[in-house]
């Protein structure tokens, strides 16, 4: 009698992949799925979120319009005579508003290029200094640096409209370009170099 275990003709079985280990490849394949789809989503609205606060904006597009007006038009004392001004004085040319206080180090250090800048486009272009303190300690900080510009005593109101017009964490410092209408060019959250408001002004500038 022939025994079928050791017979030469009998062919081995594999043994079948069990079902626990089935489904496990099956739940990685639906991991990796769900993973490259919240990936996808997440790319779509980040690449679209960014693209309304990049500082090159040169458009309406992503500014608050109210936002704007209620900016432009807010009573803010002079620091030199305490008298109330509005960002409306200061129309028929493009204007540079540069948010600042005296206890924000890269304010001190960009506060000398305005200064500069200010004195290269005196006659094309306004600026104005909106400084977050009281208005003695804004005075002086002002002589200091020599700044040849106005500068108005800003409070939390003002700085609050930022948030909807490129500035959503109420950054500092904080520079809004407007052209000679009175609409926004571009806006720039952090310090800014030299090179660069340049860039932005020239933008104001050819609108």
């Amino acid at each position: 009698m022939n025994d079928p275990l050791n017979s030469p003709n009998s062919t081995p079985q594999a043994p079948n992949p069990t079902p626990a280990r089935a489904s496990s490849r099956r739940t990685l394949v639906h991991w990796v799925i769900a993973g490259l789809l919240t990936a996808g989503v997440l790319w779509l609205f980040f690449s679209q979120t960014v693209s309304t606060q990049t500082p090159t904006e040169s458009t309406f597009s992503g500014y608050d319009a109210r936002a704007l007006q209620q900016l432009i038009t807010a009573q803010m004392p002079d620091i030199d005579t305490g008298s109330p001004r509005t960002l409306n004085e200061w129309r028929g040319k493009p204007l540079v508003i540069n948010f600042w206080a005296t206890w924000c180090p890269p304010c001190k250090k960009e506060l000398p290029d305005f200064a500069a800048a200010a004195r290269h486009y005196a006659g094309r272009v306004h600026f104005v200094g909106l400084g977050l303190d009281e208005r003695d300690n804004l005075l002086a900080f002002a002589r200091e640096f020599d700044l040849p510009y106005p500068t108005l005593v800003a409070g939390g109101f003002a700085l609050g409209q930022t948030t909807k017009l490129g500035n959503p964490n109420r950054g500092m410092p904080f520079t809004l370009v407007l052209d000679a209408n009175g609409q926004p060019v571009a806006h720039h959250v952090g310090l800014i170099t030299r090179e660069r408001l340049e860039t932005l002004i020239t933008e104001a500038l050819h609108r």
